[in-house]
């Protein structure tokens, strides 16, 4: 009875997942909105606020963390589970419900995870100009942008590409005809080196554009 019902149930294994990546997504809309928009600028009025706003640009900032986020989670849930058995000196004692559940749902975090990143590569496309990323590309005044990026901006594009790239692979062999045909080295290489140098990879990517927005703020203080 109990397999009638799963097999009438619509992708009942996303629900949870799907939930809890959404509220990732919208806390970082939030956090965004504030650290990049509102605490630096301090704006009194909502025209002071929207005057830079860009919704692409933020939104393509929201994706990018969300997926970064998304992805250390799969990750994670390899380490909590860890302590959990060193903690208790054994791999046989059962975990509780809710790392149950988190590690029966790594693969959902992590295509959600490509989701975002997917979504983030076809955005940045569009931003990467020096109309909406200006500290990317050399000034030759005050007011203008050249076409040739910085050395901040071509590791920051540089970083995400090759991030990007590895993720790809990782979410192949979430296809079960891909990931049958490979052994379980494979797979496991695949699934834990490479997942794992996507992620380190993409935090760089994210420090560097830090140390970019570290710099600006610094110089207009300074100014």
């Amino acid at each position: 009875l109990k397999l009638e019902i799963i097999n009438k149930k619509t992708f009942h294994e996303w629900i949870y997942p799907s939930l809890i990546s959404i509220l990732f997504f919208l806390f970082n809309m939030i956090w965004v909105s504030f650290n990049y928009f509102y605490f630096p600028k301090k704006p009194h009025t909502l025209n002071q606020y929207l005057e830079d706003f860009s919704i692409l640009s933020h939104t393509n900032k929201v994706l990018g963390f969300t997926s970064l986020q998304l992805l250390a989670f799969v990750y994670f849930a390899y380490v909590v589970a860890s302590i959990y058995q060193l903690a208790y000196g054994t791999k046989y004692k059962r975990f509780p419900k809710c790392l149950d559940f988190w590690l029966k749902s790594r693969k959902q975090f992590g295509l959600w995870a490509f989701f975002f990143a997917t979504f983030h590569a076809i955005a940045t496309i569009y931003v990467v100009n020096p109309l909406y990323l200006k500290g990317w590309f050399r000034s030759m005044s005050n007011s203008a942008s050249t076409g040739i990026m910085t050395i901040n901006g071509e590791l920051n594009l540089l970083t995400g590409i090759v991030a990007y790239l590895l993720l790809v692979i990782v979410a192949l062999t979430s296809i079960n005809s891909i990931g049958n045909s490979l052994n379980f080295s494979e797979w496991r290489f695949v699934q834990s080196e490479l997942g794992l140098s996507a992620l380190a990879v993409a935090v760089v990517h994210d420090i560097l554009m830090y140390i970019r927005i570290w710099n600006e703020r610094n110089e207009m203080n300074y100014d």
